[in-house]
Parts: C-alpha cells; sequence; structure tokens
C-alpha cells in the first residue's frame, strides 16, 4: 500500500518530478561524461608515452638512471640479453645506444640533442616512432647513414630528405666524434619535447665509428602494462648487477595520474551527487509543506508516523530510481560512441602536444563505476529524504487539518 501511494504521490505534480528526474539525469550523464573523458584522456596520454618512449620496462646500469653519462653503459649485455630472451612473459625488446650530451650542428647553428641508436627492425617491434614518419621512410632502402629527425627540428634547421647533418658527441673512452648523416626520415610524434631533443640512427652505425658496440637501455613490452609491474620485480631478482624499472618507476607521473582518475570520478560525481542532494531536499520539503493538510488527515486516520516517514523517504527513491537509471543508461550510450569515434581536438592539438598528449580523445570508464554510480545515487536519495521526512512526522494532525 504504501508504495501505491507513493508512486501515485510522485506523479500528483509531473512538472515538479519531471524537473528532479530531469536534474538527476543529466547530472548523472555529465558526470559519467566528465569522468570518461578525463580516464581516457590519462589512459591515452600514458599509452602514448609507453608507446612512442618508455615502453612497459627498462633496464640500465643503476649509475646511468643517477648519471645519464655515457661511460655507464649495461654491463654483461650478453647475459642480460639471453635472459630476456628465455623469458616467455617478454613480447619484445630493443637495445638502444644514448648519447644524452650530442650536439647536431648545422649551418643555423648547433643544437644539443640525444642520440639514440637503435636497431630499426627491434625498435619497430617495442615503439611506435616507425609509424610516426612524416616525411621520407623508417631507415628503409637508404644509402649512406640514415638519420631520422623531429618534424620540428626540420622545420628550424630547415633539413628536407636527402640533406646531410652532422652529428658529434662523446664515447666512453673520452674521444669526440663528429659524423656526417643523411636525413632519411621525419617523424612527428605526440611528444613535442621528445621531438625537438632526439634524433634517432642506426646503432651498428654508432659502433663502426667508436670501435665498440655499447648499449645504456634495453627496453621491452609485456602482454599488458599491469603484468610489467610483477615482470619487473622477477627480473630484478634474476638481473641484480642491473637497474630494472616498470613504466610507472620509470615515469611516476604517469603511475600517478593513472591512480588519481578512479579518484577523480568519484570526485566528479560526489560534487554532483552534493547539488543534487540540496535540489532533492528542497523538491521533497515542498512537496510536504503542500501537502500539510492531507499529511495530517492521513496521521488522525490512524497511519503511523513511521509510515509516513517511509512514504516520503520512498517517494524520493522513485525519483531517483527512475532519473538514475536513465542517467547512466544515456551516459553508458555516450561513451561507447565516443570512445569509438573519439572526440576531435585539433584546435588546441599543439597545447595537447606540448604535454604529450594526442589531439583524438577517446572516452573511456570502467563497466564497474556503474555499480559505483548507481549505489552512490540510491544514498544520494536516501540522504535527501531525511529532513523532509523528518518535517512532516513535525506536523500536529489536528493543526494541519485546518491549514488552508
Amino acid at each position: 500500500m504504501i508504495l501505491k501511494i507513493a508512486w501515485r504521490n510522485v506523479w500528483r505534480n509531473k512538472l515538479r518530478s519531471g524537473v528532479v528526474i530531469f536534474a538527476i539525469m543529466t547530472g548523472i550523464w555529465a558526470g559519467i561524461f566528465m569522468s570518461s573523458m578525463s580516464i581516457g584522456m590519462t589512459e591515452a596520454r600514458t599509452e602514448d608515452a609507453l608507446g612512442y618512449f618508455i615502453s612497459h620496462i627498462q633496464i640500465h646500469n643503476p649509475e646511468f638512471i643517477v648519471d645519464r653519462k655515457v661511460r655507464y653503459s649495461i654491463d654483461n649485455v650478453e647475459n642480460v640479453l639471453t635472459e630476456l630472451s628465455a623469458n616467455d612473459s617478454i613480447l619484445h625488446f630493443s637495445k638502444r645506444t644514448i648519447y644524452t650530451e650530442g650536439i647536431l650542428a648545422s649551418a643555423k647553428g648547433n643544437k644539443n640533442v640525444q642520440i639514440v641508436g637503435i636497431d630499426p627492425e627491434q625498435e619497430k617491434l617495442v615503439t611506435k616512432i616507425h609509424s610516426s614518419i612524416v616525411a621520407g621512410n623508417y631507415f628503409e632502402d637508404f644509402k649512406g647513414k640514415p638519420a631520422c629527425i623531429g618534424k620540428k627540428v626540420a622545420e628550424k634547421y630547415n633539413y628536407e630528405i636527402g640533406d646531410k647533418l652532422i652529428l658529434q658527441f662523446q664515447d666512453k673512452a673520452g674521444d669526440i666524434h663528429a659524423m656526417k648523416f643523411k636525413v632519411c626520415g621525419i617523424f612527428q610524434s605526440v611528444n613535442l619535447q621528445h621531438d625537438e631533443l632526439t634524433v634517432y640512427v642506426p646503432s651498428e652505425v654508432l659502433a663502426e665509428e667508436t670501435g665498440h658496440a655499447e648499449y645504456h637501455e634495453i627496453a621491452l613490452n609485456t602482454y599488458t602494462k599491469a603484468a610489467a609491474i610483477g615482470l619487473a620485480a622477477t627480473l630484478q631478482q634474476k638481473l641484480p648487477e642491473q637497474k630494472v624499472e616498470y613504466w610507472g618507476q620509470i615515469s611516476p607521473e604517469l603511475g600517478y595520474t593513472d591512480e588519481m582518475m578512479d579518484v577523480a570520478m568519484y570526485l566528479y560525481m560526489g560534487i554532483i551527487m552534493l547539488a543534487l542532494l540540496f535540489g532533492i531536499i528542497n523538491t521533497m520539503l515542498m512537496a510536504v509543506l503542500e501537502r500539510r493538510r492531507e499529511l495530517g488527515m492521513l496521521m488522525a486516520v490512524g497511519m503511523t508516523k513511521p509510515k509516513v516517514f517511509l512514504m516520503i523517504v520512498v517517494e524520493t527513491l522513485f525519483l531517483a530510481l527512475v532519473g538514475g537509471p536513465l542517467g547512466i543508461l544515456i551516459g553508458h550510450l555516450t561513451v561507447q560512441y565516443f570512445g569509438v569515434h573519439g572526440i576531435d581536438l585539433a584546435v588546441v592539438a599543439e597545447g595537447m602536444k606540448s604535454f604529450g598528449m594526442s589531439s583524438m580523445l577517446y572516452t573511456k570508464i570502467e563497466a564497474s563505476a556503474y555499480i559505483d554510480i548507481a549505489v552512490m545515487v540510491i544514498c544520494t536519495a536516501l540522504l535527501a529524504a531525511i529532513y523532509p521526512a523528518r518535517k512532516a512526522l513535525k506536523l500536529n494532525p489536528s493543526e494541519s487539518i485546518r491549514a488552508l
């Protein structure tokens, strides 16, 4: 009986109930959409960082982490490579020679760069630099000593495909080398800073010049970024002389941001639920005051105060149970649509690239989040019902019946 009366009471004033239901639906949709945008942006930034530069795990000489000097190459590199080749949890790995204090010399001036020597075929399996080539090619069928440079560098120093450039660096013996390369490819990644500071060349060309092969970094990928945490710990035990780090240790801000996104979603929804809380309280309080005479009559003919309290609570829950699922459904459909088609933020592409983010944003949210949101809606409705219900209990039946 209480349920039937409460349901009818909700629709006695269709306009007011409709406004509240619409507010609940819109608020939940907005919270889900904003959360999915934040999570999608963070996920994209993390995936781009892993895909272009970091990879899932990196191995270094422990001293190289601290100083990044060329003399701190990986010791016993063959033993390390043998261990990695025997591990089934590793998809691919790539050896890198890194000269962090290199100089690119040109007619327009010199520029400090990081010279990264790679095995092009290995690197292609670990990172996406090969897919970011916008002019020329990725070390394919090129005569001479090839180099890939960033688009910003090419524009600033007027480099085109086939142009010569000079790279200077100091090897671990202290000898200075000045090598002539030809631009074989120009790349443009999602990170402008990386593009401006990094030049890729074949590591075998560097080895021929210096007379010895030395590797400062081994980057590897596993099946998922979550699996990298356990694998890094396992490899560290097997390779105690090296420093093995997973992506969250290499770039702590990525790991921290990843963790904060879950908190951000609940923060968004918490703010929206707080606003809805006061809106529902106001609506239900108005409903109670307008029905003073009716409530007084019900109490006069024998309806107990607990039943009156329950009726007001159920009415409030009905509003939430109509608006909540609609908001979650619309939010889910919106997330699914933009998760496939994306949101093009080309107008702010340059600004986003300066933060290492792509201009295409794909929304994303975990399925379990919808359950949490539904629980938050019900809890909000219950809290919102308390004050109006208590107000109804304080009505005096005889006075309420005589009220206009």
